[in-house]
């Protein structure tokens, strides 16, 4: 006797990313050093006021066109597809965030020795990560079939 199976109706899923631990992992190393250079940044220019009053609209709204070149860079060094981007930029932004994480609570001292203004620097990184994931989703194009 034999049984009859139906196809199924959507293909199965695979678990993890869809991309190689290589890539994934190159997607983190990108993500750690664009925070490290942003952190190296907001540092100096916290100095200055940059993230005092009115001045902190202004350096947000700098953060959008300055965010954009970094991901189109991370989309050329990884290789990703125009489908692939806006998971891609996740995991640079996952990465980002975890050394932020770690750096906002165990070495605030990188951003700068005044703790409020650690924490304007840690905001302004999340601030980043915020645009950086809604640029990736903006390029983000559907798989061609």
């Amino acid at each position: 006797m034999t049984h009859a199976t139906s196809a199924p109706i959507a293909p199965a899923r695979t678990a993890g990313l869809p991309f190689t631990p290589a890539r994934t992992a190159l997607l983190a190393v990108i993500g750690i050093a664009l925070w490290f250079a942003a952190a190296m940044l907001l540092r100096v220019i916290v100095e200055v006021g940059a993230l005092d009053g009115v001045n902190t609209l202004l350096t947000y709204a700098l953060i959008i066109p300055g965010t954009w070149p970094f991901v189109l860079l991370t989309k050329h060094l990884v290789g990703l597809a125009d489908h692939e981007i806006g998971l891609g930029v996740g995991v640079v932004t996952m990465a980002a965030l975890f050394a932020d994480g770690i750096a906002i609570a165990w070495f605030p001292v990188i951003y700068s020795g005044i703790a409020e203004e650690a924490l304007k620097c840690a905001a302004a990184v999340f601030w980043g990560a915020g645009v950086g994931l809604a640029i990736g989703f903006v390029l983000n194009r559907p798989a061609s079939a």
